[in-house]
């Protein structure tokens, strides 16, 4: 197992496969630029997060392994409902594959 220092500095003993990422999330804004409260209901899943880890990439059919597009420490934007949740440690992940993030920020 590789221990990967997360954005919040904590110990995480992950080691992703393939082209799979591990993202901490951006917590959602409380206030929108209005003044106006948000509530939690409303917030909705987060779409931004720091990449935390990264696996070595995918092998392609003939056995070549192709290069991950996204690096530990990029801030990358995904889609809604592209990542499934974890928690490491007392600490709330993403995990997706690289080919979900639609770019880095």
């Amino acid at each position: 197992m590789t221990k990967t220092t997360c954005a919040k500095k904590c110990a995480v003993t992950f080691r992703p496969t393939g082209d799979i990422i591990l993202i901490t999330p951006d917590e959602p804004a409380t206030k929108t630029p209005g003044g106006i409260l948000i509530p939690d209901r409303a917030k909705g899943k987060p779409k931004r997060g720091v990449v935390a880890a990264a696996g070595p990439g995918r092998i392609t059919d003939s056995g070549v392994r192709c290069a991950m597009d996204v690096a530990v420490g990029d801030r990358v934007l995904f889609s809604e409902h592209s990542a499934s949740e974890i928690e490491l440690d007392g600490e709330d992940y993403l995990v997706m594959r690289a080919g979900e993030v639609v770019g880095i920020l």
